[in-house]
């Protein structure tokens, strides 16, 4: 596959991702204040179970993609914007980073504990860089194929 396909994949990719944690940042996580204490386990369960099915799968995405893409870009020295490409790989490393390290252990703690204001408010907070990690990916990425096309 050509660098340019394989670009505009990633950003397919990250697109739906950037959409995704926009709406979990803006609506989702702040709903979760809503949720009675009693209901929080349940909610948490399914938001869990459901919600994996859309993200695990266009993560590993954006992963293997971004691996590629690197592949290329070093063996054939194809971005002649070297820095935004490696730029907006290191969103991926950070987002997958935040990810593992702060978002499965704050929703393990919801599902065992239930609601508290304090971790419903590090959801938001932390889902901060989250979100402004993968838009400036989807900038970046965007910018990259279209000065492809100049």
């Amino acid at each position: 596959m050509d660098y340019s396909s394989l670009l505009i994949l990633n950003l397919l990719a990250t697109a739906l991702l950037t959409g995704l944690i926009w709406m979990v940042q803006l609506v989702h996580y702040p709903g979760f204040a809503y949720v009675s204490q009693q209901a929080c386990t349940a909610y948490q369960h399914q938001h869990t179970r459901r919600i994996a099915w859309l993200v695990i799968p266009l993560m590993l995405a954006e992963l293997a993609l971004t691996g590629w893409l690197s592949w290329l870009v070093v063996s054939r020295g194809l971005a002649a914007h070297a820095l935004l490409y490696w730029l907006a790989a290191g969103c991926v490393v950070l987002v997958w980073g935040i990810t593992f390290l702060v978002f499965v252990p704050l929703h393990a703690r919801l599902q065992q504990e239930g609601y508290t204001p304090v971790l419903t408010q590090k959801l938001v907070l932390w889902n901060w860089p989250r979100t402004l990690l993968w838009s400036i990916r989807c900038l970046l990425l965007s910018y990259l194929l279209l000065e492809g096309y100049h």
